[in-house]
């Protein structure tokens, strides 16, 4: 995987959640171990969980993978200072979340609209990712597979059982293929999900603006 990665472009959204959601099942509520502006997982290595930090989930995640963990899962990092209020992660503006308020679909056109402050509001604070109910898991063939639909898929068009194959001519199969893709194609505005629902193959088209 790339090291230098951040959350900010198209592609980030929809495979974030690869990266927050992807993982084992049942994580802390909260760690304090991590820095404030750190993102968390719990990585588990077959025999323990650890929490492992990184300065973005991608990071976070690759540091539990080099350290031979064999999956895990995301956890929100503690706010140990005054939190005014103490609301939960949000959306830029102090609004829940609410990811449907972002992405719109224009059936017309079959496209799916991004809001670019929606994904600068993932860079900034990628912790709001625990805050969805989409849950992935790694389909028989490597894939990733829509396990729970959450309001993100949801707002994405994704539903249960939808199995994620490609990014444009990028195949992913685990987390160094999207990895690979996401190199390639951060910089883009445009870029074509290619889902297999019911034996069918579709494909959805993202842009931002």
């Amino acid at each position: 995987m790339v090291r230098s990665l951040v959350y900010g472009h198209l592609l980030a959204l929809p495979f974030a959640l690869v990266l927050a959601c992807g993982g084992s099942e049942g994580s802390e509520e909260c760690t304090d171990k991590c820095l404030q502006n750190e993102a968390a997982v719990l990585c588990n290595d077959g025999l323990q969980n650890k929490v492992v930090c990184g300065a973005s989930p991608t990071y976070a995640a690759l540091n539990c993978e080099d350290s031979g963990g064999l999956n895990w899962a995301p956890i929100a990092v503690c706010f140990t200072g005054d939190d005014e209020g103490g609301e939960s992660s949000s959306t830029s503006g102090g609004l829940p979340w609410a990811p449907e308020r972002h992405v719109t679909f224009d059936a017309a056109s079959s496209e799916w609209t991004i809001e670019p402050d929606f994904i600068d509001s993932l860079k900034d604070d990628p912790n709001q990712l625990a805050e969805d109910d989409t849950v992935l898991r790694s389909a028989d063939s490597g894939h990733y597979q829509v396990a729970e639909q959450g309001a993100l898929a949801a707002a994405l068009g994704w539903q249960s059982g939808d199995v994620l194959l490609s990014v444009d001519d990028y195949e992913i199969q685990g987390l160094t293929d999207y990895v690979e893709a996401y190199a390639a194609l951060a910089d883009n505005d445009v870029f074509e999900l290619t889902v297999l629902r019911g034996g069918e193959k579709l494909i959805f088209t993202y842009r931002v603006e």
